[in-house]
């Protein structure tokens, strides 16, 4: 058997470390949703279950838009979320 991340999330959750366990099982599952878009169709739910991808990485232009997107939306979310500390921080990341 093989020690996955869910796994060990649940192995997190039983020690009732719930919080740790809610951020692997949270980055296992965008993980999950970005290999969606950017994948053919070879990721199944389940073994032998029915294999899913939209294929991204068929199209450079798609793939660089949609990875720009998400670069400026993570660019985003920090600097809306945190704070600097110093004048340092107010003109650099």
């Amino acid at each position: 058997m093989r020690l996955g991340s869910v796994s060990f999330a649940g192995i997190l959750a039983n020690y009732r470390y719930v919080r740790g366990a809610m951020v692997i099982a949270f980055g296992v599952l965008s993980h999950w949703f970005l290999d969606f878009v950017t994948h053919r169709p070879d990721m199944p739910l389940c073994p032998g279950g029915l294999k899913l991808g939209l294929g991204l990485w068929n199209s450079l232009p798609a793939t660089v838009a949609v990875g720009a997107i998400m670069y400026a939306l993570a660019i985003w979310l920090y600097l809306a979320t945190t704070r600097p500390r110093d004048r340092t921080g107010s003109y650099a990341m």
